[in-house]
């Protein structure tokens, strides 16, 4: 499947009613490349160039209404994490797919899809839910809490387990993401159904090749594909509408992102995993529902400065150079080793730590949205 950013708007320009209407359709195409892509017509002589000008005034609009984050047992997301989660329905649906064929009694793997094992323990099947975790991560803690009767796993210790299906949304690198499916399907008797979500046609190039499931030339390790991949959407988490803002986007919509679902089936093949790909220098904080990375190494001993970033992509610079990331997409650069140390003291005195106040200050400043505020923690037996 081919497809080009420029003849995608092209051919749903005439028809969109909005930008949100046209970034939800553009294939996965990152709404700021979009936007670009909507100046570029509109500076042209061609016919459309109208209504790209009007796109492009209306790409800076919030909404009259703007949604509120749903309440969750989970953290919120955090762009380091490569966690996305699915949009409202998408989980009942695709948990519907994993248990289609299953026996009563059939045990089903999950793995990097929190919003998937939530539903399975709201249809009272977190008996038969086996949740692959790697160690310390806060999401694998929040879920235990929420779902207790459902099994956990260690991802490095992977057992033979024999389940029958399992689902995978792996984070879309191919050093991150083949390790996981690898370990994943040590968990899966040969012939079980394996769903594994990738990145849509035009999700921008830092996602891996061999994760393009609409690609043809290219089996995952373990697996054969069955029949043709579907669509799926993911809900816009609150560190990409900052992203937006900070661009100068308002109007994104809810549900923009769109993935490809492709079916699989284990096959016999023995498996000998790679290494997981290493959790890196970043070490974890929440306040007040913020989640706040801290790496202590990229100190520079310079005064810090801080800002919103306008990406969530692996090849941002900031990926290097950051010293603190927030859940709200807040960067900082630099600072002294001992502020950083501080940092992620949860004793320290928060209103005496000038760094945290200032991340704090730049979390809440110019939101203006109850949208992006922390959504209330909620436990699962409290949610719609």
């Amino acid at each position: 499947m081919k497809a080009d950013l420029a003849s995608v708007v092209s051919d749903l320009l005439r028809d969109a009613r909005d930008f949100g209407s046209l970034a939800s359709n553009c294939l996965g195409a990152w709404p700021i490349d979009v936007l670009r892509e909507l100046e570029r017509v509109a500076g042209s002589s061609a016919d459309m160039n109208a209504r790209a000008a009007r796109l492009v005034t209306d790409a800076s609009l919030f909404p009259l209404h703007r949604r509120r984050a749903a309440p969750s047992p989970l953290p919120v997301e955090h762009p380091l994490d490569s966690d996305w989660r699915f949009a409202a329905g998408e989980p009942r649906r695709l948990l519907g797919r994993v248990l289609s064929g299953l026996g009563p009694r059939d045990r089903f793997l999950l793995l990097c899809v929190p919003t998937i094992v939530l539903e399975a323990a709201r249809q009272g099947l977190a008996h038969r839910t086996v949740v692959a975790v790697r160690h310390g991560d806060p999401i694998a803690a929040a879920m235990r809490h929420a779902v207790p009767d459902a099994t956990y796993v260690e991802l490095d210790k992977m057992p033979d387990m024999d389940a029958a299906a399992a689902a995978i949304d792996p984070p879309w690198h191919d050093d991150t993401a083949l390790p996981l499916i690898e370990r994943l399907c040590l968990g899966v008797r040969e012939g079980g159904m394996v769903l594994v979500t990738g990145p849509d046609v035009l999700t921008g190039a830092s996602s891996a090749e061999r994760l393009s499931i609409h690609r043809t030339d290219h089996q995952l390790p373990g697996l054969q594909r069955v029949g043709p991949w579907s669509k799926v959407r993911y809900r816009t988490p609150r560190f990409e509408e900052r992203a937006f803002q900070a661009a100068g986007i308002g109007n994104v919509p809810p549900a923009w992102r769109t993935g490809l679902v492709q079916a699989h089936r284990r096959t016999g093949e023995v498996i000998s995993p790679s290494s997981l790909h290493p959790a890196g220098q970043w070490r974890e904080r929440v306040v007040d529902g913020h989640r706040i990375w801290v790496r202590p190494d990229a100190a520079d001993g310079l005064p810090f400065r801080i800002r919103v970033c306008d990406s969530v992509s692996s090849q941002s610079q900031f990926r290097r150079t950051a010293s603190v990331w927030t859940s709200g997409n807040v960067v900082v650069v630099g600072g002294e080793r001992a502020e950083l140390d501080r940092l992620l003291d949860a004793s320290a005195d928060a209103s005496r730590d000038r760094m945290l106040l200032a991340l704090l200050e730049a979390e809440r400043k110019a939101v203006g949205n109850a949208d992006l505020l922390p959504a209330e923690r909620l436990p699962l037996s409290a949610m719609p």
